[in-house]
């Protein structure tokens, strides 16, 4: 009879051992490849081209009626952060594409939740306004660095791409 209590125990930790599995597969998959490259530099590159390009699609809702030039420059951050994609992709393993990558916009996403979460504590007519406001200040602000990064500096930026990936 003591065994009873203890094979019902071991078949409810059966899923949760595989949970456990999962995540540690997971995990790993998250690590950082071996090699002489920065790929830490890499991932701040991206994360400033994924911010502006999350934030962008935040601003482009139907509901706020933005300014042209203001939705022109989200359009050009999408832009720059497929640009980014492509010049940090270029030469590095898949392994290490998918770590730079994920580790750029998994920080980005983590920042426009932070957001998304203050936002949705207003009324939905606040909510909306605080949006605008979100939208056409900050995440302008951010949106415009980026493409002038993009449009007045891509050699600068080519180079310390180049650097990183050495």
């Amino acid at each position: 009879m003591s065994q009873a209590p203890t094979a019902g125990k071991s078949r409810r930790l059966a899923p949760t051992l595989m949970s456990c599995s999962l995540v540690i597969v997971l995990c790993l998959g998250a690590i950082a490849p071996v090699s002489a490259k920065d790929l830490n530099v890499l991932i701040r590159i991206a994360y400033e081209a994924f911010l502006a390009d999350q934030g962008s699609s935040m601003c482009n809702l139907p509901r706020l009626s933005l300014p042209t030039e203001d939705r022109v420059v989200f359009a050009d951050a999408k832009n720059y952060a497929n640009w980014i994609k492509q010049q940090i992709s270029m030469g590095l393993s898949d392994q290490e594409v998918q770590y730079v990558l994920m580790s750029a916009a998994t920080r980005a996403h983590g920042e426009l939740l932070q957001v998304v979460e203050v936002l949705k504590s207003n009324p939905p007519d606040i909510e909306t306004a605080e949006l605008y406001r979100w939208c056409t200040g900050t995440m302008k602000g951010i949106a415009e660095k980026a493409v002038v990064a993009y449009t007045d500096q891509p050699d600068v930026i080519q180079q310390m791409i180049k650097k990183a990936k050495e």
